[in-house]
């Protein structure tokens, strides 16, 4: 049987047996739990923010827990990008720096198992 719409790591592999989609399965959930250190893909846009890009980017990645920053713009349009435990964090932060809309919170760890995110 081929795999689709499972864990990611198993996607499009052939399977022989029920047992051993069963227990690769298991094997690909251990694994994504342990590779997921912060949960949370969390991107928002920032509409008016008068913060500099690279000091919007210094600031978030020195107060809060987290990883894989992305963003940039300008003063009229910023775009942040974290991977966190505690998206509302960010979310409290940006909403200081101006209106936050387009406001996406993933959790990574059901989508590496094959869930909704």
């Amino acid at each position: 049987m081929t795999v689709v719409g499972e864990s990611p790591a198993l996607w499009g592999k052939r399977i022989v047996s029920h047992q051993k989609y069963v227990a690769a399965r298991q094997i690909g959930d251990i694994m994504a739990e342990q590779s997921i250190e912060f949960r949370y893909d969390t991107q928002l846009l920032i509409e008016g923010c008068e913060m500099d890009e690279d000091d919007l980017r210094e600031y978030i990645i020195n107060n809060f827990v987290g990883d894989s920053y992305a963003g940039g713009g300008d003063e009229d349009l910023m775009k942040v990008h974290y991977h966190t435990n505690e998206p509302w964090k960010i979310l409290e932060y940006c909403r200081t720096l101006g209106e936050i809309f387009d406001i996406v919170v993933e959790d990574m760890d059901r989508q590496s198992r094959g869930l909704q995110g």
